[in-house]
């Protein structure tokens, strides 16, 4: 039987910092806003074993960013409250 590959969504909190488990292998696609929450989507497995667990930092525009962020990838911009607060999102695989 062949392996399905799908994408999914994981739903992020606003939070300075969380952690996510994406099947692997897999990857990270885009985040975006959908009902005013930040929805971070990854390709995978569907029938995967086994996981990475990813480290989310999130920071809204203007506020102090109190981590390191070299060893972290960009991965997007989102819009909470229509518009009035902007939040940027970095990862790393831990």
């Amino acid at each position: 039987m062949a392996r399905t590959e799908k994408i999914f969504k994981y739903v992020l909190e606003i939070m300075d910092r969380q952690f996510v488990n994406i099947p692997t292998p897999g990857i990270i696609l885009s985040v975006i806003e959908q009902h005013d929450q930040p929805v971070l989507y990854a390709r995978t497995w569907e029938d995967a074993k086994e996981y990475i667990s990813y480290e989310i930092l999130i920071f809204g525009t203007g506020n102090p960013i109190t981590w390191d962020l070299s060893d972290y990838t960009f991965l997007g911009t989102v819009n909470t409250c229509l518009g009035r607060l902007i939040w940027h999102i970095f990862y790393k695989p831990i």
